[in-house]
This record gives structure tokens, sequence and C-alpha cells, in this order.
């Protein structure tokens, strides 16, 4: 979070009086569903930084004393984000993107592509292998063929090539 947003306490804002490393949480009372931590490091360019966090985890203690005691709430933070990363390295592997004006067509090439990631992870899971070893394009593949085959069959084979009539698999 950026410290000029609305909402956010004074104490939480302000570095006075604040030491290096230091930590303080705040969560909402009746319910605690959010939780906003401050958390205050040096940076080599303007000194100290405030860095704020608001997350919807359970209120998580203590910190770690292996990186610079780091609050363990931005630990499972760091531990936990790489899922977006994965995804986007596999999508970009064998993606079926092309270029479009059109946003409808952007998001629905996104969409496919996030969909056949998700399906082979599900699919590698189930068959215990590690989704990060298993061959995407051949799932890729595979999983075209299946989605397209029944609608080729269905329809007349007058006009179509050999190779398109045979079944490819």
């Amino acid at each position: 979070l950026k410290t000029n947003r609305r909402g956010i306490p004074d104490e939480f804002k302000s570095l006075e009086g604040r030491a290096e490393f230091s930590y303080k949480m705040l969560w909402e009372m009746p319910s605690k569903k959010l939780v906003l931590h401050s958390y205050v490091v040096k940076n080599k360019s303007s000194g100290l930084h405030n860095v704020l966090m608001l997350s919807s985890v359970q209120p998580l203690l203590g910190v770690t004393k292996d990186d610079k005691f780091k609050p363990a709430i931005y630990k499972l933070y760091d531990f936990t984000k790489g899922g977006t990363d994965i995804v986007d390295q596999r999508v970009g592997l064998y993606s079926c993107k092309s270029k479009s004006r059109r946003w409808t067509m952007v998001a629905f090439f996104f969409l496919l592509d996030t969909c056949r990631v998700n399906s082979g992870t599900v699919c590698f899971l189930n068959q215990k292998k590690d989704p990060r070893k298993g061959n995407s394009f051949d799932f890729g593949w595979k999983l075209g063929m299946q989605l397209f085959l029944p609608l080729i069959r269905s329809r007349p084979v007058n006009g179509l090539s050999r190779p398109v009539i045979a079944d490819p698999t």
C-alpha cells in the first residue's frame, strides 16, 4: 500500500521514532478479517522506508531471523506469490494468443491459455507428476484435438483433405 491512502492511521504513516526493522500490526476489531502491517527497512538511496501491507490472512506474529528480521506475514507472502509468475512463464512457452485490437479477443486468448495451463497442472497432479516437468506442448496438443475433433467428425466429409479426415490420435 502507499502511505497516502485514506484510512491509514498516522502512527503507521510516520517514521518518527521508529528504528530499522521495527514492525507494527493493526487489525479491524469486530471480525479480524483485515490486518494492516507496517515494517520499516533502510534503503541505500533514501534511508528509512515504510513498507505497508494489507492482508486478509489471520495475523501471523513473529519475525524471521534469517532475513533481516522480516515479519512472518511478509515471508509467507513472498513464499506464496510465485503462482502467477509460474503461470505466466508456462503460458509464454506455447500460447494461442495473436495480435488483435479487440479487447474481447485478447481476453478470450488469455482465458484459453490460462485454462490450458491450469488443466494441465490438474492433470499432471492427478497422475502424480510434477507439473513443471510435464510436457506442456503435448498436453495442449492433445487438449486441442479432443476439443475440435468431435466437431470435425460431426460435419460432412465432402471437401475435406485426407489428413483432416484421418484421426491423428
